[in-house]
């Protein structure tokens, strides 16, 4: 995947995302809360927002866990 420049603040947030939809079903809290993490990427064209998804993605399904993908739907509207 080739992208413009790299990015920290997403890659962070992907692996954020990867990490609340792994666990999100196995933890839970007295109350029976589970994890509900959401996250968006905001900045401009070309800076990478669609690697870090893609790169989430790849992950999820090579983990047998696709069917916790969500959110593939969302684009901007450009």
């Amino acid at each position: 995947m080739q992208i413009r420049r790299r990015v920290a603040g997403l890659a962070l947030a992907a692996s954020l995302a990867v990490m609340g939809a792994t666990i999100g079903r196995n933890f839970t809290t007295a109350s029976g809360l589970r994890s509900n993490l959401q996250i968006m990427g905001v900045c401009p064209s070309g800076i990478g927002k669609e690697n870090g998804r893609k790169c989430a993605s790849l992950l999820m399904t090579d983990a047998k866990l696709s069917k916790r993908l969500a959110g593939e739907e969302f684009t901007s509207p450009s």
